[in-house]
């Protein structure tokens, strides 16, 4: 009857509704975990590029205090 197949229609969309929410969900919490890990590496990055900046001064340093015996 006409009833019966829009309920039976109407769920499979509900369960489909669900389905997407569920995948929206996923794809969001891996949005969040690869934002996370970009903003480490950033900050490596960052903490890397002062050790070399550091390590260029002390280098340079190093070499005006040979230069002057």
């Amino acid at each position: 009857d006409t009833v019966g197949t829009t309920e039976g229609e109407i769920a499979r969309m509900l369960e489909s509704i669900d389905t997407v929410a569920a995948r929206v969900a996923d794809q969001a919490s891996f949005v969040e975990q690869s934002s996370a890990a970009v903003s480490e590496m950033a900050a490596n990055i960052a903490s890397v590029s002062r050790t070399a900046a550091r390590a260029d001064e002390l280098s340079r340093k190093l070499r005006e205090a040979s230069e002057e015996g």
